[in-house]
């Protein structure tokens, strides 16, 4: 496989002249080489079998905030995944939980901001060779 100065290909590709020089610009041949990898090294296509959903993640990161990190982490994390979760605001966030308030449940579906990703498995909210992330409705 010659350096190319347009990428490091095999040979007869047409890519461009071989690179001879013993003095190359490094950037050059870090540049080619990486193109090169990503020429031959597709990434996997798996779409993971994981059925644990963006509600479970979010409650273990939880957990683990709550025992190893700061009250303040805790809350501002809290109001921001019940969003992601629920897509309701904050204020329909049960104290010290993920779950919203089960007596504001009327008014809280007036104030929804979004269907939520929280039933979603969590694999399937991952970029698959270039395709956009799932809708939630």
């Amino acid at each position: 496989m010659p350096w190319t100065a347009n990428g490091l290909c095999r040979s007869g590709t047409g890519m461009g002249p071989p690179i001879r020089e013993k003095e190359v610009d490094q950037e050059l041949v870090k540049d080619a080489h990486a193109r090169w990898r990503l020429e031959d090294d597709p990434p996997p296509e798996s779409e993971g079998t994981s059925s644990h959903t963006v509600y479970d993640i979010c409650k273990a990161y939880l957990y683990d905030v709550q025992v190893n990190g700061s009250e303040k982490t805790l809350a501002d994390r809290l109001d921001t995944l019940f969003d992601v979760c629920w897509g309701l605001p904050p204020e329909y966030r049960a104290e010290r939980t993920l779950d919203p308030k089960l007596s504001e449940r009327k008014r809280a579906e007036k104030r929804r901001i979004h269907p939520g990703y929280g039933h979603l498995a969590a694999m399937s909210l991952t970029f698959i060779r270039g395709r956009p992330l799932p809708r939630a409705d």
